[in-house]
This record gives C-alpha cells, structure tokens and sequence, in this order.
C-alpha cells in the first residue's frame, strides 16, 4: 500500500517499518492517520523524540507533531479533481510560514485538490490551519496561520469582506477555492456572488491562479 496521498513525506516516521503493506512505510494509516501497528521505537533516538542531547527534534517527533497538525486542521474529505494549476502547484511548494502573501485565489473546480495541496502543506512545512466553511456561521475563534476557505464564492459579499479584512490585519495567509476568478476577462467573475469591491480586492491584493487567470 503507498502512503496516504495527503502527508508530505517530512511526515513520515523513521520509527515504521520500511516496505509495511498497512502504510506504505508512512507510518500512519487511515482517514483518521492513526499510527501503523508497524510502528515501534524510533532507532534514531530510541524513543525520546530528541538528538543531539536534547536539542534537536528527532524526524519522529517532527513527524507525529506535523500530523497532529493535520488532524486538528479537519480538512474536508473532498475529492481531488485532477491535479492544480501549474501556479498554484508552485505556491503551495514555495510557501513558508514567514512569508507574507496575503491570499491566494485559486478559480475553477479544484477544491479537493486544494484540499489535498493543502494537507501536504501542513505535514511538509508545518502550519497551523483553520478551515472556513463556504457559509460559515460567525463565530469567534481564532484564525490560524493558514486560513483555507473552499466554496468562496459562497460566503457572500459580507463575510467575504470580513474574511479578508481579518486575515490582513491579522498577518494571516488566505486560500481560497472558487469557481470563477474575480473581474474575468469573459463572462461573470466573482464579483458575481462577492460583490465587485471584494472581487477587485482580490484581484488587487492577492495572487490569483486557475481558470481564467
């Protein structure tokens, strides 16, 4: 078996058992990516998810901290259709949590590779994510490094501009999913269901990808 297609291989634990058919040697198995029965203790640090005498983290602990990240993420379980656009497929592989874009649009079908894009981020890189449902209910909770929305164009123009506004003033990074790009050359854009003012902001402040782009 290969390892679940979500967990970048910095996600991989030196502690499961090479060629394993339940894990593919990933170590974790199932949606829920609990730990394969192959797993025992780590041979690098024997266990104590340390080297160096404390001060380096050993790639096992790296590996189950970057997948309790995934799990707390709760990505939805959509499924990918075809792989992203070349762009987009460029900025998830180049993104680093200190860096400062402030959103990305992704327009066209893409949200469950999105999803996927996103997943492999968390486990290679390490990022904090929070998920906003397409017509989400307001709430207070606070918004992770990485704020993945699928569906955009379902938020509404309201929440849409609350979305933004937070994510800038809170040096958050944005992802949207959306089936049209904002202010598209041909035929209705996201100004559609957003509103053309947030549309233009998107088009403005951030990096747009996909159909139409």
């Amino acid at each position: 078996m290969t390892p679940h297609p979500w967990l970048h291989p910095a996600a991989f634990t030196p502690a499961a058992r090479l060629g394993c058919d339940r894990c593919g040697g990933a170590g974790w198995v199932g949606e829920e990516l609990r730990a394969c029965a192959c797993v025992g203790t780590c041979p690098r640090c024997a266990g104590a998810g340390f080297l160096a005498g404390g001060l380096e983290l050993c790639a096992c602990r790296v590996a189950t901290d970057r997948v309790a990240l995934l799990r707390a993420a709760a990505l939805p379980r959509l499924v990918a259709t075809g792989p992203l656009p070349g762009a987009a497929q460029a900025w998830f592989e180049r993104f680093r949590p200190e860096d400062g874009w402030p959103w990305l649009t992704v327009a066209g079908p893409y949200a469950g590779a999105v999803v996927a894009a996103v997943a492999r981020l968390i486990t290679g890189v390490g990022v904090p994510t929070r998920v906003v449902p397409a017509s989400p209910v307001p709430d207070t909770a606070p918004l992770q490094r990485l704020v993945l929305c699928v569906g955009a164009e379902g938020l509404g123009p309201v929440e849409a501009r609350r979305l933004l506004r937070r994510c800038a003033e809170e040096g958050r990074v944005l992802v949207l999913s959306c089936e049209a790009p904002p202010l598209a050359a041909d035929g209705p854009g996201l100004e559609r269901s957003l509103g053309e003012d947030v549309a233009l902001e998107l088009w403005e402040r951030g990096e747009v990808v996909g159909e139409g782009s």
